[in-house]
């Protein structure tokens, strides 16, 4: 088997995984790097993985209080560009975007799971699968810039996988979907 590739958790962004959550989560799935195929129990060990990660996230993430949380939703439909421009460098709108793609990659995976689990919508895995790879897409560094303005110090950027961005969203996007993909349509994936 060719040298294998330690994927933090496939589903869940290596920038927030090595900042924010447990590493033994993170290393839990192992893919190899020269796969072009993976069955379905394979990608159902990655869905409850990143289910894990992000209900372990989810726990440690500090959430605003019902006012803090009135405050800032308030302020950013004011539409008023000096307020927008003036909320967004608070550590309030900073928890409360951390708080938003954790919530939403808690949701995304669901469905993944959900289709795994339910034969009539299986053909719809690779769809959902497409959705969890936003919550890798963090090539700009954006969680780092949320957990920075949020006050939650984390690693460096190689220790917290940020450095396995792309790697991770090309194996969601290069092996797991198409997997879904064959696994509904009866293809066969090669190297050819």
């Amino acid at each position: 088997m060719r040298s294998l590739l330690l994927i933090a958790l496939l589903v869940a962004s290596p920038s927030v995984a090595g900042a924010f959550t447990s590493l033994d989560i993170a290393r839990r799935v192992l893919i190899a790097f020269s796969a072009i195929y993976i069955d379905s129990a394979q990608r159902k060990v990655m869905a409850l993985a990143a289910q894990e990660y992000w209900a372990d996230f989810d726990t440690k993430l500090p959430r605003l209080s019902p006012d803090e949380l009135k405050w800032v939703e308030g302020e950013l439909d004011t539409g008023e560009t000096f307020r927008l421009s003036r909320i967004m460098g608070t550590k309030e709108y900073h928890l409360w975007a951390l708080a938003e793609v954790v919530d939403n990659c808690k949701v995304v995976v669901s469905r993944v799971i959900k289709t795994q689990n339910d034969p009539a919508r299986a053909s719809s895995e690779m769809f959902e699968w497409l959705k969890v790879a936003n919550c890798y897409h963090q090539s700009n560094g954006e969680i780092f810039k949320l957990l920075n303005g949020a006050g939650i110090h984390q690693e460096t950027p190689w220790e917290a996988g940020y450095g396995l961005d792309n790697m991770i969203l090309g194996q969601i996007l290069n092996v797991v979907v198409p997997s879904a993909m064959a696994d509904t349509m009866g293809w066969t994936l090669s190297n050819n």
